[in-house]
């Protein structure tokens, strides 16, 4: 059996993803190293702290979380700086926070009770943030309220979408 962390360490340690993932030399993105597409390193830093404490808050179900991290990113900065790794870090967040045993066990247990309310509030995040390349989809579109669960969205999408991918899967 494993110990929880508190919201606190979970905050400090988003946080420093989100600054390593700066660090990290991406072509055709900002990193430390090169700003682009009308963002600079600056605002991702702002977004981080902005959003750190949000997402970490216990007693969020995930599309909470996400939810409440785009408005807070939203709230420093008038840009997607962070979707994607909010989309990776909520159910991550919601596991360290909950239950007992391994965190790969509560993680598990917190994608099976993905539900539709959590896909609308992500899909009401995903709008709000405007990813680039976000258009309309056939299946599950998020301009359009859900019917399924957040995990069966994200499943639904893993082909095309390597964040949904790596929810689909499990991490």
């Amino acid at each position: 059996m494993s110990e929880l962390v508190s919201n606190e360490v979970i905050a400090a340690a988003f946080k420093q993803a989100c600054m390593a993932e700066l660090t990290a030399l991406k072509p055709g993105n900002v990193h430390i190293f090169s700003d682009g597409h009308g963002m600079v390193v600056q605002q991702f830093i702002q977004s981080a702290d902005a959003v750190a404490a949000v997402i970490a808050q216990p007693g969020l179900k995930v599309g909470e979380r996400i939810l409440a991290a785009v408005e807070a990113t939203w709230s420093v900065v008038d840009c997607n700086t962070n979707l994607g790794i909010v989309l990776l870090c909520a159910p991550l967040v919601a596991a360290a926070l909950a239950g007992q045993g391994s965190l790969q066990h509560r993680l598990q247990q917190v994608l099976q009770g993905l539900d539709v309310e959590d896909a609308n509030l992500a899909f009401k995040a995903i709008v709000r943030a405007n990813p680039a390349g976000l258009g309309d989809s056939n299946q599950h579109d998020v301009h359009a309220a859900s019917e399924v669960s957040l995990l069966a969205a994200m499943q639904a999408s893993a082909q095309r979408d390597r964040i949904a991918w790596q929810v689909a899967q499990g991490f």
